[in-house]
Order: C-alpha cells, then sequence, then structure tokens
C-alpha cells in the first residue's frame, strides 16, 4: 500500500535511511555490543521476530564468503520492497558495526529475486555500492569473511547478553 500511494517500488532503500539500532529494541543495542560482525549476524538470526515473523533469516558461512539468507514465510504474496528494507537495512547496520565509512567499497554482493526497471537497477546500484542480481534464486548478502571475523569497536559480552535477555523477555 505504501508503494502504490508513494509509486516509489525503491520504498523499502528509503525507509532503511531512518533505521537505527534502537529501531529493533534491546536487539539493536545487543547488535552494537556484539563481538564480530559474525556474532552480530547469527543474533540478528536468531532474533529476527522482533523486526518481523515475515521473514526468517539464516547465516551460511562458506569456504570464501557468507551469506546472510532472507526467505519470505507468509502464504501472501511476496513484498518485495519489504525484503529490499531488510537488506539495506542489515548493510546501513553491519557499517556502522564495523566502523566503515558509508562511501568506501563495499567487497560484498546482493541478490534478489525480485525483478527491476533500468531505473530501479540504478537506484539500487547508488545505495548498495555492490554487484546485484535480480531475479536471482534467493534473497541473499555476500560478504567477505574477513568482516565476519573482525572484533567489533563497541564489543561488551556482558551487555550483550543483557540485551539477549531483554529481547527474550520481549518475544515471549
Amino acid at each position: 500500500l505504501a508503494v502504490a500511494a508513494t509509486g516509489d517500488p525503491c520504498l523499502g532503500l528509503k525507509v532503511a535511511a531512518h533505521v537505527q539500532p534502537a529501531t529493533f529494541h534491546s536487539l539493536g543495542l545487543a547488535l552494537l555490543a556484539s563481538q564480530t560482525l559474525e556474532d552480530a549476524l547469527l543474533r540478528s538470526a536468531r532474533y529476527s521476530r522482533i523486526v518481523s515473523n515475515a521473514v526468517a533469516v539464516r547465516l551460511e558461512r562458506g569456504a570464501t564468503e557468507a551469506r546472510q539468507v532472507v526467505e519470505w514465510q507468509l502464504a501472501t504474496p511476496v513484498v518485495d520492497e519489504a525484503i529490499d528494507l531488510a537488506m539495506a537495512s542489515t548493510v546501513k547496520m553491519g557499517l556502522l558495526l564495523l566502523a566503515i565509512d558509508p562511501s568506501a567499497p563495499r567487497p560484498m554482493q546482493l541478490r534478489l529475486r525480485r525483478s527491476a526497471t533500468p531505473a530501479m537497477r540504478a537506484e539500487f546500484a547508488a545505495h548498495f555500492a555492490c554487484p546485484i542480481v535480480f531475479e536471482a534464486d534467493e534473497n541473499s548478502l555476500a560478504l567477505p569473511l574477513d568482516w565476519l571475523d573482525r572484533p567489533l569497536p563497541m564489543a561488551n559480552p556482558q551487555l550483550a547478553r543483557q540485551n539477549d535477555l531483554v529481547v527474550m523477555d520481549y518475544l515471549a
């Protein structure tokens, strides 16, 4: 409905600009306090229901890269813009967690099941600054392994655990 009202098929990208750690309740604080990006992404997958019950998120670690895969779970039609928002939010939070300059090169790849017009492709390319495959077999974000293993500057295991408890209580 929001896409129809705005006429903007890239609305998910624009909404992600407003995402901050507190957007995700205590999960955002737990992400900030995670030891590594892998720790944060696993935590995000484990507690993804705090954001949405429409998607399932998993992290797959391969030999040369890791992939965060987002799968639509509801029987209703896939809302592509919700997937776009999930991916754009993941990138925004990942850059924040790693303290990477958002204008720096991004050695990652985005794969989306959705199709896109040439104008949308240009907007996605400008937003993500990485190779993007549309009409892919999955919705995923491939990241270099060295990003996953990098210690996060705000790591605090005790604070992460405390916020995990708050998230679990909230979900219960």
